[in-house]
């Protein structure tokens, strides 16, 4: 079955034993939007008598499945709008990852550099002392 993200309308294919006749509460792959998913039921009508001799009853019944079909298709989908926290943790080592990857790509274009900023190798000296020390603090603060 072929499941559409209410927020982002990124399509998914879904096996029909997934989902209970009750529904369940689906998440997107992409986007991460929670919702409630129910399965449509489509009912067919097979009219008793030949189509070409309509009776009121065959009418009403008609009439009545038209009527189910809208409710069940006009029902609207249910969001879960949560807001996401942020990890300061997870943040602060990605702050420090780049920080050092800078570092190390300023050292790589050292020379290329100090052509265009004539002082950068005494701050990429600092810059690694800096480093070092860090190194040092979290050693010693796991010991």
């Amino acid at each position: 079955m072929q499941i559409k993200c209410p927020n982002c309308n990124k399509s998914f294919n879904v096996n029909d034993n997934m989902i209970p006749s009750k529904g369940r509460l689906l998440q997107c792959g992409s986007c991460g939007n929670k919702w409630f998913f129910k399965k449509k039921v489509i009912k067919t009508f097979s009219p008793e008598k030949p189509m070409n001799t309509l009776s009121e009853k065959n009418i009403s019944e008609n009439k009545n499945f038209e009527n189910e079909a809208n409710t069940i298709i006009d029902k609207k989908v249910i969001k879960i709008d949560k807001k996401k926290k942020i990890n300061y943790i997870n943040l602060f080592f990605v702050i420090i990852i780049s920080f050092i990857s800078l570092v190390i790509l300023l050292d790589t274009f050292k020379s290329q550099i100090s052509n265009f900023f004539p002082g950068i190798n005494v701050i990429l000296d600092n810059l690694y002392e800096t480093i070092k020390d860090i190194n040092l603090f979290f050693k010693d603060l796991i010991r």
